[in-house]
């Protein structure tokens, strides 16, 4: 189980933000890396539409060796997003959403990722 928390919301281009992933894993975990990445997911809804999966931020929130206990983990996540325009969230015949997801990368296993929904925003200065 895990929950994420940032700051601010929503997200803005060209500007910084923090969080915090807390997670409990019940037992140790042996991973080779704790990554995180923000994505920006655009397509057209008519049929036969283009779609894109931009990836706007990524970072490493742990190295490799034991990650998790019985208590629960907490670990920083912050960073800067980088200056440019994002897709527009919804028009008639296409529509946008950004996902921030988090991987816990194991050796010869299925990986195990965590997403979230979160709001991002090409510019404040309206």
């Amino acid at each position: 189980a895990a929950t994420l928390a940032l700051d601010p919301v929503p997200l803005c281009c060209g500007a910084p933000f923090r969080g915090t992933l807390t997670a409990t894993t019940g037992r140790p975990i042996e991973l080779q890396a704790v990554r995180v990445a923000l994505y920006v997911d655009a397509g057209a809804t008519v049929s036969s539409g283009e779609k894109e999966s931009i990836l706007l931020w990524q970072g490493r929130l742990h190295g490799p060796g034991l990650f998790g206990a019985a208590e629960e983990v907490t670990l920083p996540v912050e960073g800067t997003l980088p200056v440019t325009w994002l897709p527009t969230v919804e028009l008639p015949h296409g529509r946008s959403s950004a996902r921030l997801e988090i991987t816990l990368a194991r050796a010869w296993a299925p990986d195990v990722h965590l997403t979230r929904d979160v709001a991002v925003c090409s510019t404040t200065e309206l």
